[in-house]
């Protein structure tokens, strides 16, 4: 929304002195205001002349600038289409975080099934907040606006764009990905589990530039990177084997490809079974077995979501990528136990992360 500025000075209506006498408030209500398209304000009665009573005066002008003020920011309220992948229960408390957050917007919700029948619904927007990769892939190729992609991996989304292979829609398109910084990812493994030095990956094709920061964040900390490549789903769970009687730990990383709903619980109890701890992305994995995750809550992803929004419309730059600015921390206490892991309270972990963040700062 355009910024506008208002003093009570340029917004009282001036009127000539004629014969002494100045114009009566009833001969100005409800006039068009000359310079910003807006009614003045109609009063039930005005006796008295702005001569008798400057205090009026005064106080006349500040109506009119809440009035100029109010109805042009509601003709202007930013429309925004969030566009759902599906019905997941983290996408909803997004959504609700995002309205209060941007408590002038006006939110329009529907989800990838509902566009396909109907693609009316991207007319009369602004922006489209896409959540899920789905949702990224469907507002890329069907829509031409400006659009914020939140919950998506970052190699998923790289991926996506390089598919794409239109760079006058990618100016468009910004991301905050759904996956930490590889640092702070590597440095909550290292306060979590000090003693555990090789870290597990498994990974699918597109993962390999990660994959490479990553060896060079654990080498920082003194702990080695073992990645195995998972070449189809049926040659999963052979790898993961392969994998998990080498590691101390296995970092999941988000890929709809090797972590998904049909396939967790089995992956966790394979970990399980072999003593092997794992480090997850979501609440929701900590809550299916998942030893610990660090993450940013739907809470905290739409605060950042209001802030690259506001920050887009008034630059007009669109094409940005983000990680989170804050995380959350989730440990499965019922885990650690059963592994015989003894792990520091989340405050204990935050502190000695912001102090190993300082110390690679400095």
């Amino acid at each position: 929304m355009s910024a506008i500025k208002f003093t009570v000075a340029t917004c009282l209506v001036k009127t000539k002195r004629q014969a002494g006498q100045y114009l009566d408030i009833r001969q100005l209500q409800g006039a068009q205001h000359p310079r910003y398209n807006c009614a003045i304000p109609v009063f039930p009665s005005a006796p008295m002349t702005l001569r008798r009573i400057p205090l009026l005066k005064l106080l006349y002008g500040l109506l009119c600038v809440i009035s100029c003020f109010t109805s042009t920011a509601h003709a202007e309220s930013l429309r925004l289409l969030l566009l759902l992948s599906n019905n997941n229960p983290s996408y909803q408390a997004f959504s609700a975080a995002l309205q209060q957050q941007l408590p002038d917007a006006v939110l329009r919700i529907t989800s990838v099934a509902e566009l396909a029948n109907a693609p009316q619904l991207l007319e009369n927007n602004d922006v489209i907040v896409a959540l899920g990769l789905p949702a990224t892939e469907q507002a890329a190729r069907q829509a031409s606006l400006p659009m914020l992609s939140v919950f998506v991996p970052q190699v998923a989304y790289r991926h996506l764009v390089e598919q794409l292979n239109q760079p006058l829609r990618a100016n468009q398109m910004g991301v905050i990905y759904l996956n930490q910084p590889l640092a702070r990812q590597v440095d909550f493994i290292a306060t979590l589990l000090p003693s555990q030095h090789k870290v597990g990956v498994l990974y699918a094709a597109g993962a390999h530039s990660e994959l490479a920061a990553l060896h060079d964040e654990l080498k920082t900390h003194g702990s080695s990177l073992i990645a195995l490549a998972v070449q189809s789903e049926d040659g999963l769970f052979t790898a993961l084997e392969k994998l998990l009687n080498q590691s101390d730990v296995l970092l999941a990383l988000p890929d709809n490809n090797l972590y998904s709903s049909s396939n967790v619980r089995n992956i966790l109890l394979s970990t399980y079974r072999l003593g092997v701890p794992v480090i997850g992305f979501s609440a929701s994995y900590v809550n299916a077995g998942a030893l610990a995750a660090i993450f940013a809550s739907p809470e905290q992803t739409a605060q950042q979501a209001a802030t690259f929004i506001h920050q887009a419309q008034l630059s007009g730059h669109w094409n940005s990528a983000q990680f989170a600015d804050s995380f959350s921390i989730a440990i499965n206490s019922q885990i650690a136990r059963s592994l015989a892991l003894s792990l520091p309270s989340e405050a204990e972990i935050r502190q000695r992360m912001n102090k190993s963040a300082r110390s690679n700062h400095d």
